[in-house]
Parts: structure tokens; C-alpha cells; sequence
């Protein structure tokens, strides 16, 4: 076989390799758009947040590319993908992946693309500052969500809190009952995540 046939064979494996794993990890091209479209969201008043329960019907992993729909947005449960996230803040991930880490007992903490730098870093600073319990360090994912109805939302297994304000008081009294509250209980980090920022 030609040296020039070899290159190119290579180099074809090579690069479906890395889609295969960019997929795995999250990092389809078919992302919502999750970047701020328009002005800074701005709530006048600060009504208190809802909570709501919602029963899980399935948890199956549902390996891509295949679809999966929701009952409800944002959803609290429901089928995932296969790979967990890795605990933190991301750029962006979708709910295919952080369903995953609900189901191992963490909390998504979810806000508008617009939402303002100051709520933002108010659910950064909180969760840090979290402490450890017996089940190892605090687990959460902080994610922008595409088309959340209010300004914040965090979401636990079969329970989604949601206001228009970062309201400290009522995050942690939702923590406090449905954290770790999940049909299995992992601390361990999962892999998903290609706009991965940190802790």
C-alpha cells in the first residue's frame, strides 16, 4: 500500500476517533444556543421562588446521537446519557449530562444566559462555600440554561426550585431537603463536559 494511502487511512481514523470522544464528552455541534441574545435580564421585585415535585418516570442512558425528550423544562428527572459531568461550573451543559449527576444525588444550579454577573457569582460563591458532609465535597453543576422561564432554577433529583432572584435563604433550605435525595448516591467526577471551567 502507498505511503500517501496510509497517511490519509491514519488520519481519517484519527479524526473519527476525536468525534467519537468530543461526543462522549458532550461537545455536539447540536448545542442550544446558551450566550446572552439580548439585554441584561433585570427583576424590579423578588417574589418568592416555587418548588415543585415532579416523579421520575425513567432513567434509562440513552447513548447518542440518539434523542432524548422532556415532560418539563427545566426537568428534574428522566432519561440521560450514559457519561456524568464533572462536577463544577461549565460554559455550558446540556441536561442530557447534569441529569446524570442529579441522579447521583448532586444539584444543578441553572440560570438564564442573560441573567446578571451578580446572580452568577452568587451561585458560584454559595456553592463553593458549601461544606463537606459525609458524602464527600459538595456536588454541583453551575450551567446557563437556554429558554429558563425565570432568572435561577435549581434542580435536584424529582424537584426543581425556581425565582427570579438569587434568594441564598431559599437555596439552601431547598438543598438542605432534596440534595443527595437521589436513586444512587456517587461522588466520584464524571467526564462530560467540553466547555468544562472548573470549581
Amino acid at each position: 500500500m502507498p505511503l500517501s494511502l496510509v497517511v490519509a487511512f491514519v488520519a481519517m481514523r484519527t479524526l473519527l476517533a476525536l468525534i467519537l470522544v468530543l461526543g462522549a464528552l458532550g461537545g455536539c455541534d447540536d448545542t442550544p444556543q446558551w450566550q446572552c441574545d439580548g439585554a441584561t435580564r433585570v427583576v424590579d421585585t423578588c417574589d418568592p421562588g416555587t418548588t415543585t415535585y415532579e416523579e421520575n418516570l425513567s432513567k434509562n442512558h440513552i447513548e447518542e446521537p440518539e434523542e432524548i425528550e422532556y415532560a418539563s423544562s427545566p426537568p428534574s428527572s428522566g432519561d440521560h446519557r450514559p457519561h456524568w459531568a464533572m462536577w463544577g461550573e461549565h460554559e455550558f451543559l446540556s441536561q442530557e449530562f447534569w441529569l446524570h449527576n442529579l441522579e447521583h444525588g448532586g444539584v444543578a444550579l441553572l440560570y438564564h444566559p442573560c441573567a446578571d454577573a451578580e446572580v452568577v457569582d452568587s451561585l458560584r460563591e454559595w456553592a463553593r462555600a458549601r461544606p463537606e458532609d459525609d458524602g464527600g465535597s459538595f456536588r454541583w453543576i453551575l450551567t446557563p440554561y437556554p429558554g429558563l422561564e425565570t432568572t435561577v432554577a435549581v434542580v435536584a433529583w424529582e424537584w426543581r426550585y425556581e425565582s427570579d432572584c438569587f434568594d441564598e435563604v431559599e437555596i439552601a433550605e431547598f438543598v438542605d431537603a432534596h440534595y443527595r435525595q437521589a436513586p444512587e448516591d456517587v461522588d466520584s467526577n464524571g467526564s462530560a463536559g467540553s466547555l468544562y471551567i472548573g470549581l
